[in-house]
């Protein structure tokens, strides 16, 4: 039995063994010592039969998710309602930030119903001369270009090259956003993807013209720490707090892992073996997953203790190593729910899929169709996975216990060899 299991027991036990002595002359309660009352085997077995049905339960409940997530067993809803284009959005703990195509950022409870939030204006919706295309392809819809959250703390970035840092703010039963501060990435430039810590407290952001910055906040004072420059666009960044790093990745197709506190290389950058651009990056179940810009997602397998490549992935991938068959376009954004083995994509091509990632040979087990080019997030907990991509709405799909078992909605989704 796990110590802290029997550690609560014992105290559970000795807690309704503790009982006052009576004062045997007038029966008035009078301060008096405390004395054990020897455990009753009885109760302890109780005790013992309870945790265990309850582990047993949650244990149960966990694998009926994982089965829910493997077969598409969910119900599809509006999480939000926005009063413009969503082009970028976050969640975290029943929560949902998004950035608009006005340059908008919003930020509100999901609940039963479509939700509706106050949208501050925080970015430009475009800026003349900009070229955009290595992150939108043929497809830019203005405004907003990355957003993250953590908790009450919302970070958005935009085309004037710098982010805005905002808190969400109770407001009865509605969120608003207070404005924190700005912080400069590369003026001039386009934001391209921002990451934050859980603990709201680091976040580092990367730019169209190759510049990485972090930041840390001490004291509510944010403030850059370290930077990066490299010659190709930085498309798409994000945290392993596991490992201490952050990892890029690149129009050219390299990614690069730095440690998240002083910018330091971590280990040498690789390619895949599509030489595509880095479009989308994902850590889960010890490897790392590349999405690149021509709909290919390739899976490295990381070593324990640091970011790094596993010795036995040095070589060029083989076909283990891809998730197949690649979409129609580009991989803009991964995720992967906290029950391991599944890993769920997003593309241009106007699909989400989701995926078997503990097989050998990974395989897509089904997908969701009907999104637009615009789609640029997705998001997953344990039993819901979130996506921008349908105008102004923000599709969630719950894979809870009362959701029917839909069918794969997508039959191109066959293996390929």
């Amino acid at each position: 039995m796990p110590h802290k299991t029997k550690s609560l027991l014992l105290a559970l036990a000795a807690t309704h063994a503790l009982v006052p002595r009576a004062n045997p002359k007038n029966g008035r309660l009078q301060r008096t010592r405390l004395h054990e009352k020897p455990i009753d085997s009885d109760e302890m077995a109780s005790l013992y039969q309870e945790l265990r049905a309850r582990q047993s339960d949650v244990e149960a409940d966990r694998a009926q998710t994982l089965e829910r997530w493997r077969t598409g067993g969910c119900s599809s809803t509006v999480a939000v309602a926005a009063s413009d284009w969503v082009r970028r959005m976050a969640f975290d703990g029943g929560t949902v930030a998004f950035g608009t195509a006005s340059g908008g950022v919003g930020c509100c409870r999901v609940g039963q119903g479509p939700s509706r939030a106050d949208v501050v204006k925080a970015h430009p919706r475009a800026v003349e001369g900009q070229d955009l295309s290595k992150l939108h392809g043929a497809y830019d819809g203005g405004g907003v270009t990355a957003i993250d959250m953590a908790g009450r703390v919302v970070v958005s970035g935009g085309r004037g090259g710098q982010v805005q840092v905002h808190r969400a703010v109770s407001n009865g039963d509605s969120l608003t956003l207070e404005a924190v501060t700005t912080l400069d990435v590369s003026v001039g430039s386009t934001v391209s993807s921002v990451a934050v810590a859980d603990d709201g407290k680091t976040l580092v952001a990367c730019a169209l013209d190759g510049s990485i910055q972090g930041f840390s906040c001490e004291n509510d004072e944010w403030q850059a720490t370290w930077s990066s420059k490299n010659d190709a666009a930085a498309l798409t960044v994000i945290l392993d707090e596991e490992r201490d790093a952050c990892v890029v990745g690149f129009s050219d197709g390299e990614v690069y892992a730095l440690d998240v506190n002083t910018g330091n290389e971590l280990c040498e950058p690789f390619t895949t073996a599509t030489g595509a651009g880095c479009r989308s990056l994902l850590v889960s179940d010890g490897h790392l997953f590349v999405g690149g810009a021509d709909g290919s997602v390739v899976r490295r397998k990381l070593c324990v203790d640091t970011f790094a490549i596993h010795p036995s992935q040095l070589i060029l991938e083989t076909k283990a190593d891809r998730l197949l068959p690649p979409h129609g376009d580009a991989v803009v954004a991964m995720c992967a729910p906290p029950c391991g083995g599944i890993v769920c994509t997003a593309s241009r091509d106007g699909s989400i899929r989701v995926w078997d990632s503990a097989a050998r040979e990974p395989r897509a087990l089904y997908g969701f169709q009907g999104f637009k080019v615009w789609i640029g997030s997705l998001c997953a907990s344990a039993d819901t996975l979130i996506s921008d991509g349908s105008d102004n709405a923000i599709i969630q799909h719950t894979f809870d216990r009362d959701a029917e078992a839909r069918a794969p909605v997508d039959p191109s989704l066959e293996r390929r060899g």
